[in-house]
Formats: C-alpha cells, sequence, structure tokens
C-alpha cells in the first residue's frame, strides 16, 4: 500500500521523541480526508516493536470516525493470526459506537483465549451495559484469563443483574478470579452479595481475604462489620489491618471493643489501623485506650509511627468534646 508523503511523516512522527510532536501527529492523523486508507496504516503501527508508534497509533484510531474505524478493525478480527486478532479486539475497546460492541460479542467466541481475553476486557471498557449478557457468558468460559477479565468488567458496569454470576465467581478454582469476583462484588455494593463476600473472607488464599475485608467496608451493615470484627483474629496481618481499615470506614460503634484489642495486635500495621478506626468512629470509649499507644513508637506502612497515628485519633475525639 502506498503512504502519501504526509501520512508517512506523521507516523514517523507517532515515534518522535518529543511528546508534543507526537501528539501533533495523532491530531493530524484524524484530520486527513483519507480515513480508510489512514486506519489501515495505522493497524500496522499497532504491531511496531517501538511503543510510543504503538501508544500513538492507537490514541489516533480512538480519535477517527467510530465507524469506520469500527468497520475496518472488525475486519481485523477475521485475520488468521491470533496476534492481530487479540490487538484489534484491544482497539475496539476504546470505539463508542454499537457495531465495535457487537464485534467484540462475536469475538468472545473465538477459538483463541488471548483473542477472547481482550474482548472481555474491551467490553468493560466500552462501559456499555448492552454488553452484560455477553459477559455472563465470558464469566463461565473454560479459561482463567477470559473469565478474570469478563468478571472484572462485569463489575465495571455494575447492575444487579451481574450479581449471581459474580457469587459463582468467588468460588472459582483461580485466586485471581475469585478475586476480581470479590472487587466486582464491592463495586456492585449490594448487601445479597454479603454471603459471597463471608465465603471469600475464609479462602484459604490471603489475597482474596484482603480484597473481601476492603469489599465489606464498602456494603457496611451490621452483617459486614460482624464479619470484619471476626476477621480481626485472621492469621494473616494482611488481612486483619484491612478488616479494622474497613471499620473504621464502617463507623459503627459495635465494633469499638474489638477494634480496642487490636490496638494490642502484634503487627504495627494492625494497630495503627486500628486506632485511627477508632477516632474515625469517634466513641469516647476509646479514649484511655489511645492515650496508651503514644509511647509506641513501631513505624507501621503508609501511615507512619503508631504513636502519631494514635495522637491523630485522640484529637479527633477530643475535638468531638468541644
Amino acid at each position: 500500500m502506498t503512504r502519501p508523503a504526509d501520512l508517512a511523516t506523521l507516523l514517523e512522527d507517532l515515534g518522535a521523541s518529543d511528546p508534543p510532536q507526537r501528539w501533533q501527529a495523532i491530531e493530524a492523523l484524524s484530520r486527513l480526508p483519507d480515513q480508510i486508507t489512514v486506519i489501515r496504516c495505522l493497524l500496522d503501527e499497532i504491531h511496531s516493536p517501538d511503543p510510543h508508534r504503538r501508544i500513538g497509533a492507537e490514541e489516533s484510531l480512538a480519535r477517527m470516525d467510530s465507524d469506520v474505524a469500527s468497520e475496518v478493525l472488525a475486519q481485523q478480527l477475521v485475520d488468521p493470526r491470533p496476534a492481530i486478532r487479540t490487538r484489534a479486539a484491544a482497539v475496539l475497546g476504546r470505539m463508542a459506537g454499537v457495531s465495535a460492541l457487537r464485534a467484540l460479542e462475536r469475538v468472545l467466541g473465538d477459538e483463541d483465549p488471548a483473542v477472547r481475553s481482550a474482548a472481555a476486557e474491551s467490553l468493560g471498557r466500552m462501559g456499555n451495559q448492552e454488553a452484560v449478557p455477553a459477559l455472563l457468558g465470558a464469566a463461565e468460559d473454560p479459561d482463567l484469563s477470559v473469565r478474570w477479565h469478563a468478571v472484572t468488567s462485569l463489575g465495571q458496569l455494575a447492575t444487579d443483574e451481574v450479581i449471581p454470576t459474580l457469587i459463582r465467581a468467588v468460588v472459582d478454582q483461580d485466586p485471581g478470579v475469585r478475586g476480581s469476583a470479590v472487587d466486582a462484588l464491592e463495586a456492585v455494593g449490594s448487601g445479597i452479595a454479603l454471603e459471597a463476600l463471608a465465603q471469600a473472607l475464609r479462602d484459604p488464599d490471603q489475597h482474596v481475604r484482603w480484597r473481601a475485608a476492603d469489599a465489606l467496608g464498602q456494603v457496611g451493615g451490621d452483617q459486614a462489620v460482624d464479619l470484619l470484627i471476626l476477621a480481626l483474629r485472621d492469621p494473616d496481618a494482611g488481612v486483619r489491618w484491612r478488616a479494622a481499615d474497613a471499620l473504621g470506614r464502617a463507623g459503627n460503634p459495635r465494633s469499638v471493643p474489638d477494634l480496642i484489642v487490636a490496638l494490642a495486635d502484634p503487627e504495627p500495621n494492625v494497630r495503627a489501623r486500628a486506632a485511627a478506626s477508632l477516632g474515625h468512629i469517634g466513641d469516647m470509649r476509646a479514649l484511655p485506650h489511645l492515650h496508651r499507644m503514644l509511647n509506641d513508637n513501631a513505624e507501621a506502612a503508609m501511615l507512619g509511627r503508631v504513636s502519631d497515628v494514635a495522637n491523630m485519633a485522640i484529637q479527633r475525639l477530643r475535638a468531638l468534646l468541644v
């Protein structure tokens, strides 16, 4: 395919070391009259070994007329080479039209799991709830990468319709899928998900339990608080400090006695999060216990010394007395 001189120059500029020059090329490419030729050239560029050119080509395609670009990209979805189909599916996720949506739904049945994964991820990025039925099917895909992307995308779309599928995904054989399901349930934020989150809080993989604790803090309510109180006794410190943090976000005074106990946890991160949460809840029962923490000079990740966190919590409580 012969490239006009101005088109060839702009494509070269996608790899320029100067960022403004690259962005000027991206803008100019979207304004060239022969959009079909430009799109076909950009499709070549998204396979360039130069990351600037690849990213610039994707940015340019995203700025093209969505119907024209979607039509050309959809043709790439039947290319015999899986790598071409995968990149086309990834770029289609940046289009806004219904034709792009339908093309991605179809490619969820591709024989190659990398193509299906790219399609599932792109459907979530598009943010169109019409994609939910197709993604519900993809969440049952035999390939764990496809399931992970489908479950993540369902969380981005966040409708009650997806809850039963997400609850099933909480017991998926793969811990990554289970963790993604927990995150998605947090995004949906429904009390219906409590049973699944309770199960996730008992997961053998501590990373899944971490995410379950975070999600329960978002859900809130007495049942979620009770589950988080139990999580304060988890053998993994990461679960315990996330539970302490989530209880502070939930703001329920029923957790105060257990957070006071957590002030004696052997891990500084747990003690600091418990102290911070007691300050957020604002219950005066915590005050004498926080005073005893003022000599705790252990360092907590991201929060600094435990004594400083306790002091800030004390100041919050005292402000409530004024």
